[in-house]
């Protein structure tokens, strides 16, 4: 199943480009395909419309490194298909994101969550 996401002024912002985060790779980061699910595991999106996904990783390469925060309330996973950043997130609606493993980390904070939450549908 395939979700259109609202395209608004928002995507015209995200279209400038954005300097790579040194984690990330010189070339930054490329999203094929993201899933989006609830807390319960339920499908919410699945984004592979390319504009959307090119907005996307502007944002994520804008993402701030963060230190563990605690009572962070994790609303959503994250299924990323990407040779860069693959695998499965966790989202905070509060804008942080931290790859699924023991430690949570990397953990990053969104640049731009009212854009993020945008583009995921939320």
């Amino acid at each position: 199943m395939t979700v259109s996401v609202r395209l608004g002024p928002v995507v015209a912002v995200l279209a400038i480009a954005a300097a790579g985060s040194p984690s990330l790779g010189e070339d930054g980061v490329k999203i094929d395909k993201l899933r989006v699910l609830d807390s319960e595991f339920n499908e919410v999106a699945v984004i592979d419309d390319s504009s959307v996904l090119r907005s996307l990783e502007v944002l994520w390469q804008k993402m701030a490194p963060v230190e563990a925060t605690a009572d962070l309330s994790w609303s959503h996973k994250l299924d990323i298909t990407s040779k860069d950043v693959g695998g499965r997130w966790l989202y905070s609606q509060d804008g942080y994101v931290a790859r699924l493993n023991k430690e949570m980390k990397p953990r990053y904070r969104v640049s731009d969550n009212v854009a993020f939450l945008d583009l995921l549908g939320l």
